[in-house]
C-alpha cells in the first residue's frame, strides 16, 4: 500500500511538469531578472533609479514568484486541463509556506550579503548564483523523476562557473546569467510543451453526430 502511494504521489508530481509550463514562465521571470541587473549595470552611481531598483529587489522577487504562480495556472487552464484533465493539490500547511518563505528571503539576504562583501567574492557571484538555482533543480529532479530537471542543474552551474571565470563584471555576469538560463528554461519548456502538444490532442466534450447508420 505504501509503494502504490508513493507511485501516485510521484506521477502527480511529475504530471505537474509534463507541460513544460513552470520552466516557461521561470524562463520570463528570469529573463526579466536579467534585464534589471543590466539596467542596473546601466544607471550611474548614486542615481536615485538605481536606490529605488535595488530597495525594491526583495518585493520585485517576491512579486515574481506569486504572478508566476498564477500564470502557470491560467496557462494549464487553458491548455493543459481540457486535454489530460485536472488534478487538484492539497494547500500545504501554512506553517510550511512560511519556512519556504523564509528560506528565500534567506537566500535573498545571502545573494545581497555578496554584493558587500570583497571584491574577489564579488567575482564569484554568478557562479554562487548558479550552484544555489542547480540546487533548486538536483532537489526538484530528485523528488519527481524528471530527468530534464538533471540538465538544468548542470547548465546552470556551467554558466554560472563561465560566467565567474570570464571576469566580464558582477552586474554584467548576474545579467548574463539570468538571461542565459532563462532562454534554456524556455527552450526546455518550450520543447516539453511541443511534445505535451503532440501526444495530448484536446478532448472534444462535444463529439459530433456522425449520422445515421
Amino acid at each position: 500500500m505504501k509503494n502504490n502511494l508513493e507511485q501516485i504521489t510521484k506521477r502527480t508530481r511529475q504530471y505537474w511538469f509534463s507541460d513544460g509550463f513552470v520552466e516557461i514562465v521561470n524562463g520570463v521571470i528570469f529573463l526579466l531578472l536579467g534585464v534589471y541587473f543590466y539596467v542596473q549595470y546601466s544607471l550611474p552611481s548614486g542615481s536615485l533609479w538605481l536606490f529605488l531598483l535595488q530597495a525594491g529587489f526583495v518585493i520585485l522577487l517576491i512579486g515574481a514568484i506569486f504572478l508566476g504562480g498564477r500564470l502557470v495556472n491560467i496557462l494549464k487552464t487553458r491548455f493543459t486541463y481540457p486535454r489530460t484533465g485536472y488534478i487538484g493539490f492539497r494547500t500545504p500547511p501554512k506553517a510550511n509556506r512560511w519556512i519556504s518563505a523564509g528560506l528565500a528571503l534567506l537566500m535573498v539576504i545571502l545573494l545581497l550579503a555578496l554584493f558587500n562583501a570583497t571584491p574577489i567574492s564579488l567575482n564569484w557571484l554568478p557562479a554562487t548564483t548558479g550552484f544555489i538555482i542547480a540546487a533548486f533543480w538536483l532537489i526538484s529532479a530528485a523528488r519527481v523523476r524528471v530527468l530534464r530537471f538533471y540538465f538544468l542543474a548542470v547548465m546552470s552551474m556551467i554558466l554560472g562557473a563561465g560566467l565567474s571565470f570570464a571576469h566580464i563584471g558582477v552586474l554584467q555576469g548576474i545579467a548574463a546569467y539570468y538571461s542565459g538560463m532563462g532562454l534554456i528554461l524556455i527552450g526546455s519548456g518550450g520543447l516539453t510543451l511541443a511534445k505535451y502538444l503532440r501526444q495530448s490532442p484536446e478532448i472534444d466534450e462535444n463529439p459530433a453526430i456522425q449520422g445515421n447508420s
